[in-house]
């Protein structure tokens, strides 16, 4: 055994639109609110790529744009 220490990050969701779909996406903070990560829910990104005929991965990737676009504050 062994002792580990552990950051939780806050989290948060907001959404972006991309071609008209809406896409949840979760932010993660640091201790300092930094953020950390954008990470788009897969079953939007998925839906969403069914609803325009896309492959997943382009959706993904189109969603994982827009969410990088988001306020850093």
């Amino acid at each position: 055994m062994h002792r580990v220490d552990r950051v939780i990050r806050t989290r948060e969701f907001t959404e972006v639109k991309v071609r008209g779909q809406r896409i949840a996406v979760k932010i993660a903070r640091d201790q300092h609110g930094t953020v950390v990560r954008r990470e788009p829910e897969f079953r939007d990104v998925a839906a969403a790529a069914r609803v325009l005929g896309i492959s997943e991965r382009t959706m993904l990737d189109l969603a994982k744009e827009a969410a990088a676009g988001l306020a850093t504050s």
